[in-house]
């Protein structure tokens, strides 16, 4: 029986009508119900056999589907990105154009909404609006490394800093003659003895020990050429970071994790990473509480209960990667749905959702064991699933029509198995002398339904029913059959005259 994916919103559509995510849902309904049929065929027979292909065949598809949805979810997330930051440098430079200063509040903000989305803010040039650079030395305070002193090395003229009244320094041309006059750059000026030029390739120091961390060996000796080469031609940093572009480290990794790499092992931002990571650990640690998930605390290579140093340990590895990869929430929940053999629900939506499904599910006779439990709960967790709530509400109902079909109208009008049953239920706890809450479905149901004369299931009447229950051995034991059997004696003995 085809089904469609349940929950969506749009009804019965075709295939070619879907969208990826709906085709998503839908294949994953199909690969649930081959799980199913593999995890119940029996070992070792032609059955076995058939549904283990089929159930790798609806693993691979759905895998190469998840693949791609993933794909494209991810470039239309980059591509939604890419178009903010053109607005955000636009909104940036018409402010600046009116007269905003860099140091505003309101740049401010853009810029770090710019930066969170993987661009760079772009300063203005001209007249109007130009970016400040308040030590003249021709690099805007926005990429200049140290904006409060001016580098001479990154203008056309160099020259050395003599002592308070003798050396000139050429303010612009060629070098100035030690001592004297700059000799094409114009009259050197006095110099100043207090003055002291801080050498613009020092951020090179910390670049050094930045790639000093990186594991391929070619990749760090390629880099290391790089910052010679810089030194030598006293680069800025912004232009390393062009030249770092074309080496293999750069154009092999992933941005999010180049950004992370920088980022972390840079000793300039040793206070600034420290503080992010305290945040992004509050806030992961929140999202797996908002989620309901805690982590299993008990090893599953050695089925030991862990240390709290090992459990923190497993904690911050689920951090460090979601700072890593500079994920979002819904990334996150992502990456959590193929960990779920080191984590557990309880609590938070996911296991409330969880609860609320297995109540459903009992009311509507379907037992769900460990492996269905997981198989949901992961579902709940990707958000690229597409099985949510809903669908495993109509999912469990859908279940119950099968396994109980002469019940199926009910089923389909909104009744719940259990309240239709709950008659036969009363009655054979009555006659077992047991409480119902005690009885077990597959008990009550081998007794609610019959084989039709049609060969059939078919409901059995509420007399049916009562005998069947009768019937049963643990009635032999009841008070009830002994008064029954007591009833019935005395019966005979007064056809028979022996008792008045």
């Amino acid at each position: 029986m085809a089904v469609g994916p349940r929950g969506g919103g749009r009804g019965n559509v075709q295939p070619d009508e879907m969208t990826p995510e709906e085709k998503l849902a839908r294949t994953g309904y199909f690969l649930e119900q081959k799980r199913k049929a593999f995890a119940s065929a029996k070992l070792n027979t032609p059955a076995y056999t058939k549904a283990e292909k089929e159930y790798l065949a609806a693993k691979k598809a759905f895998d190469e589907l998840n693949a791609q949805v993933k794909t494209a979810s991810a470039a239309a997330l980059q591509k939604k990105n890419q178009a903010e930051v053109t607005r955000l440098q636009g909104e940036r430079k018409r402010a600046l154009t009116l007269g905003a200063k860099e140091t505003d509040q309101k740049i401010k903000d853009i810029d770090a909404k710019i930066k969170a989305l993987g661009g760079t803010p772009t300063p203005i040039t001209g007249t109007a609006g130009k970016s400040k650079d308040s030590d003249g030395d021709g690099i805007p305070d926005l990429i200049d490394n140290l904006p409060t002193v001016a580098n001479p090395d990154q203008k056309s003229g160099t020259g050395k800093v003599g002592s308070a009244g003798t050396a000139g320094v050429g303010s612009t041309g060629a070098t100035g003659s030690t001592g004297g006059t700059g000799s094409t750059g114009g009259t050197g000026g006095t110099g100043d003895k207090n003055k002291v030029v801080i050498d613009k390739t020092v951020w090179v120091s910390y670049m050094r020990q930045t790639f000093k961390t990186l594991d391929d060996a070619k990749m760090r000796d390629d880099i290391e050429k790089l910052l010679d080469t810089a030194k030598k031609q006293n680069w800025d940093e912004a232009t390393f970071m062009e030249a770092l572009k074309g080496t293999t480290w750069w154009q092999t990794e992933y941005p999010t994790f180049r950004n992370f790499f920088l980022e972390s092992n840079d000793p300039r931002n040793a206070a600034t990473f420290g503080q992010k990571i305290n945040n992004k650990t509050d806030a992961v640690r929140q999202r797996l509480e908002a989620l309901g998930i805690r982590l299993n605390q008990i090893d599953p290579t050695t089925g030991k209960m862990m240390t709290p140093e090992e459990y923190n340990k497993r904690v911050n590895g689920i951090i460090l990667e979601t700072i890593k990869n500079d994920w979002t929430d819904a990334q996150l929940d992502n990456y959590l749905a193929t960990k779920s053999d080191i984590i557990f629900s309880g609590g938070g939506s996911i296991g409330s959702s969880i609860r609320r499904i297995n109540d459903l599910a009992w009311k509507y006779g379907v037992s769900l064991d460990d492996n269905y439990k997981k198989s949901i709960n992961q579902s709940l967790l990707d958000t690229m699933d597409g099985r949510d709530e809903s669908f495993w509400y109509e999912e469990m109902k859908r279940q119950s029509s099968e396994l109980y079909s002469p019940f199926a109208e009910g089923l389909n009008q909104g009744r719940s198995l259990y309240d239709m049953t709950r008659n036969y239920r009363n009655q054979m706890a009555s006659l077992l002398e047991m409480d119902e809450s005690s009885i077990k479905w597959n008990d009550l149901m081998k007794y609610a339904m019959k084989t039709g004369v049609d060969g059939k299931p078919a409901k059995s009447t509420f007399a049916d029913f009562t005998k069947s229950v009768k019937n049963d051995p643990l009635w032999q034991y009841t008070k009830n059959a002994k008064e029954t059997y007591t009833n019935q004696a005395l019966s005979l003995l007064r056809d028979f005259g022996i008792v008045g």
